[in-house]
């Protein structure tokens, strides 16, 4: 017989996560999380069923490429309000039949959710309704928050959310805090490059939508002027203690309007969360072994 004897295993995080999801409470709350995610579900499909399907992703695809904001009705069904480097884009796109972009269109929002949400089916359930309304309307958001989730390593990517939204740009103050100077250097050039190079082409159409920005009805709701300093705090925080899901969160905040689709973003607060956790695991085991290990000191 060996000579050594072996201390007893210190229980690690995962034993207390397993410990603790087989507790009642524990599964009530998940049965709570499913019935919750299926009233969100079919609320939201007919919601969502009641306008034009596709509503939006018609939108993009069909901009008035000679004014593309002439005639804005805010809410209305060819509500253009993005940024020119926008309307350029899909203005190319249009050469892709309507049926074949509607279907590419969709399977690309739902590759970006499947790859977000992987391994985390309760965060489908629980964001059901916005996860519905945003497919079957064809939002953008799915795209924005892959930008954003994307930004940490192609800072780039910033120029998705900054061109579309504008107010998720709050995001790159991430970079600022941080000091990280050449990911906001490469992320504020990459979109302002755009911008020179869309207002070289096309130089009226900059016009217009400042002309729009300034005398449109209709958002940012007086609600924004609330929630903006909020996401500051937020993604300063945030930045301070490396939790980089404070990102996407702050960026919802930074809307100018919220709507039911727009929480579909929460996506990417729940993956950069997972992101955490699988990174941080022999930390958070180490803190464990540490808190249960010290009373037998």
């Amino acid at each position: 017989m060996s000579g050594h004897n072996r201390a007893p295993s210190a229980p690690t995080l995962t034993h207390e996560f397993a410990l603790m999801a087989s507790t009642p409470w524990f599964l009530l709350a998940r049965v709570f999380v499913c019935v919750l995610g299926g009233v969100w579900f079919v609320t939201g499909q007919i919601a969502a069923y009641r306008t034009i399907p596709l509503i939006d992703a018609q939108m993009y695809w069909g901009v008035n490429l000679t004014s593309p904001y002439a005639g804005f009705s805010w809410g209305g069904q060819w509500a253009f309000s993005y940024a020119p480097p926008i309307a350029q884009v899909f203005g190319l796109l249009q050469a892709i039949p309507w049926p074949i972009f509607a279907t590419l269109w969709t399977m690309l929002n739902l590759a970006i959710l499947v790859w977000l949400l992987r391994g985390r089916p309760w965060v489908a359930i629980a964001l059901a309704q916005p996860i519905a309304d945003s497919l079957l309307t064809g939002q953008i958001e799915l795209l924005m928050t892959a930008a954003i989730v994307w930004g940490f390593r192609y800072p780039a990517a910033w120029a998705l959310p900054i061109l579309t939204k504008i107010g998720p740009g709050v995001g790159l103050l991430w970079f600022a805090v941080r000091r990280e100077w050449r990911s906001l250097i490469v992320a504020a050039g990459a979109t302002l490059g755009i911008c020179v190079l869309s207002i070289a082409i096309v130089p009226r159409w900059w016009i217009d939508w400042v002309e729009f920005l300034t005398n449109r009805t209709g958002g940012p709701t007086p609600a924004f002027y609330l929630r903006a300093p909020v996401a500051v705090i937020l993604i300063t925080w945030g930045a301070r203690s490396n939790r980089r899901w404070t990102v996407p969160a702050a960026a919802i905040l930074g809307l100018p309007v919220v709507y039911m689709h727009s929480l579909v973003m929460l996506a990417g607060v729940s993956y950069l969360l997972g992101q955490r956790e699988t990174h941080s695991g022999p930390a958070l085991e180490r803190l464990s072994f540490a808190r249960v290990a010290s009373p037998l000191r």
